[in-house]
C-alpha cells in the first residue's frame, strides 16, 4: 500500500489593511512536493478565500483554502490571517468662525471633513485671548489673534484626526464714551 505524501497548504496572509479596502486575493502557499512535482500536477488546486468582505468592520479575518484533489497528495489546510485596521479620516479643517469682538457671546464653530461617527473637540493650546467653554469659543481678551484646533475622536472604523491650527482675529470691543451733559446752570 502506497500511502499519499502529506502536503501542507498554508493559506497566503496578505498585508494589513484598513476599513474600507476591497477583498484582498487570497492563495495557496505550498509546502514540499515530492520527486520534483509542483502545483501543476495537483488534479485540481485549492481555492483560497477570506470571511472578510469590503466595509467589514476593523479585526482579524481568517484565510483559507480548501477543495485540492491529488492522487498523490494528502492536503493539510492551514489558515492564514488578514488584518482589517482602521482607516485615516478625511482631512478635517474649522472654517468658522474668522473674526470676533471682544464681547461678543461665545461662538460656535464650524468644521469641514472628518469621517465617521466620533466625537468633535475644540482645543485653543496654552492661549492667553480665548479659551473653549462648551465647545464653544470664548474670548477673554483682545489681543489680536487666538489658535484652535479641532479633533475628531475615533470611532470603530477610522482613527483621530486632528486639524491644522485655525487663527481667529479678535477686534477691540468698540467703547462708546459721552460726554457728560451737565445741568443748565444759571448766570
Amino acid at each position: 500500500t502506497i500511502a499519499k505524501a502529506a502536503l501542507n497548504v498554508p493559506a497566503s496572509s496578505p498585508p494589513p489593511g484598513v476599513y474600507g479596502d476591497a477583498v484582498p486575493a487570497i492563495s495557496p502557499l505550498y509546502g514540499s512536493f515530492v520527486l520534483g512535482q509542483s502545483a501543476v500536477d495537483l488534479t485540481t488546486a485549492p481555492t483560497c478565500s477570506t470571511g472578510y468582505t469590503q466595509g467589514n468592520a476593523p479585526g482579524d479575518y481568517a484565510t483559507n483554502c480548501s477543495g485540492g484533489v491529488s492522487a498523490n497528495y494528502a492536503f493539510n489546510y492551514i489558515a492564514g490571517n488578514f488584518h482589517v485596521g482602521q482607516a485615516a479620516q478625511a482631512a478635517l479643517t474649522i472654517t468658522a468662525p474668522t473674526n470676533v469682538t471682544f464681547g461678543d457671546a461665545d461662538a460656535a464653530f464650524t468644521t469641514l471633513g472628518g469621517s465617521g461617527t466620533g466625537a468633535f473637540s475644540f482645543d485653543a493650546g496654552l492661549s492667553t485671548a480665548c479659551s473653549i467653554v462648551a465647545d464653544k469659543l470664548h474670548i477673554i481678551s483682545a489681543t489680536g489673534t487666538c489658535d484652535v484646533t479641532a479633533t475628531r475622536a475615533a470611532d470603530t472604523n477610522y482613527s483621530a484626526i486632528t486639524s491644522a491650527p485655525f487663527s481667529v482675529t479678535i477686534a477691540k470691543a468698540t467703547l462708546n464714551v459721552p460726554a457728560s451733559s451737565p445741568t443748565p446752570g444759571v448766570y
